[in-house]
């Protein structure tokens, strides 16, 4: 896109940090724990079917603005997700939406006296789709 108009990219990657997904594409396999990601003006997949629970609950944050994300979720791990939007849209595996507000997914197997997948959701301007693998 800005490479494109004006021969270079206007902000150097080096000065991005690994969570941030900007103006490009990157997957993420097991995103690390604790951490906040950041989808701008691109895309971003977050594969979870691999988490391990067996050291307490995990937790993250996906912001997206200006772009679209992708998390991939497991069937048979308890997960919880809070997803907000604002002129946006945050599609979650119960078919439940957020346009503008919140909605929120919990699995069957989610307990909060156990340890689950704990996913904040943002959005603005973009899109997210929760899918179960």
């Amino acid at each position: 896109g800005l490479k494109v108009l004006f021969g270079r990219v206007l902000i150097p990657s080096h000065h991005f940090d690994p969570e941030d997904t900007i103006f490009t594409e990157r997957t993420y396999d097991n995103p690390e724990p604790g951490k906040e990601y950041t989808v701008l003006f691109a895309k971003g997949v977050y594969d979870f079917t691999d988490v391990d629970l067996s050291k307490g609950s995990y937790r993250v944050k996906v912001s997206t603005v200006f772009g679209g994300s992708q998390i991939i979720i497991p069937r048979d791990k308890p997960v919880r997700i809070k997803a907000s939007a604002v002129f946006a849209g945050a599609e979650l595996p119960d078919g439940n939406t957020a346009v503008f507000g919140d909605a929120v997914y919990e699995s069957d197997s989610w307990s909060p006296d156990s340890a689950y997948i704990d996913i904040k959701v943002d959005v603005v301007f973009g899109g997210v789709q929760v899918i179960r693998r």
